[in-house]
């Protein structure tokens, strides 16, 4: 699920249209005020749709518990960054968010090659490249984001959802049916 796509298409197909009937029944300038006043209201019903649809899915577990819970914290990183890019005024929170992304996403990958080291996965050299395309891009955004906040949004929030989800459902899956067939079990 693309976050920007589907924030639009609400914008676009739920609320607009919503924004019109109420126009069209109240008249112009009563709908002005009942704008103002809903507006709040409907930004936060949206976000809360859409922190569900990123929320995280059984089928994302790679079956190590320390890990699977790595990646729910980052993909909930991944949502206050999309609720924080997505105000009207960007506020620091958004580089405290992208920090703490590139700590957390550090450590997360540390814990990780780790594992794999430790239990000679073959495919840990292409992991490792992996991680490293996605340090840099981290890193890129978090320098990026006070010249340009809306350019990093849609562009963090893009490759940061797809290359999350798509590397925990296939390159983690990887090192995770490795660990299985060879019996190692990881608490």
């Amino acid at each position: 699920m693309n976050i920007e796509k589907t924030d639009q298409k609400i914008w676009l197909f739920i609320i607009a249209p919503i924004l019109i009937i109420v126009a069209l029944v109240i008249g112009i300038k009563e709908s002005f005020l009942a704008l103002i006043l809903a507006l709040p209201f409907m930004l936060l019903m949206k976000n809360q749709f859409l922190e569900n649809k990123v929320a995280w899915k059984d089928e994302y577990s790679v079956g190590i518990e320390i890990i699977d819970n790595d990646h729910k914290k980052l993909l909930d990183l991944i949502v206050q960054l999309f609720k924080v890019l997505n105000k009207v005024k960007k506020d620091e929170r958004a580089i405290e968010i992208l920090d703490e992304l590139i700590e957390y996403t550090v450590s997360h990958f540390n814990r990780e090659e780790e594992l794999m080291k430790k239990h000679e996965f073959p495919g840990f050299e292409k992991h490792l490249s992996e991680h490293d395309n996605m340090r840099q891009k981290i890193k890129a955004f978090r320098e990026n984001i006070t010249t340009n906040t809306n350019k990093v949004s849609s562009d963090a929030l893009q490759f940061l959802q797809d290359w999350l989800v798509s590397h925990i459902t296939v390159t983690d899956q990887e090192y995770a049916k490795f660990f299985e067939q060879k019996g190692v079990k990881i608490n």
